[in-house]
């Protein structure tokens, strides 16, 4: 997942981060290592998001033409 909520705000992941799913509020953990890209993954095993699939450097790319505001993961009623 792109962003995460951390203190109620929309975050791209970042070392060591901790947030919360803006879909259904579980916890996230940051993963950033060297050859991965950047993103957020629930913190247990859960499937929040019928339409989750994994994200390539190619799809980033493309989510990153649009606007943030424009990304699936807001929160309910956002």
């Amino acid at each position: 997942m792109q962003f995460a909520l951390v203190d109620e705000v929309r975050r791209e992941a970042f070392s060591k981060g901790r947030g919360t799913c803006p879909t259904c509020g579980s916890a996230m953990i940051a993963k950033c290592g060297p050859r991965i890209l950047h993103h957020w993954a629930h913190a247990g095993r859960r499937n929040c998001d019928p339409w989750w699939e994994n994200e390539t450097v190619w799809h980033r790319e493309w989510k990153e033409l649009f606007p943030e505001n424009c990304s699936r993961n807001l929160p309910y009623g956002a």
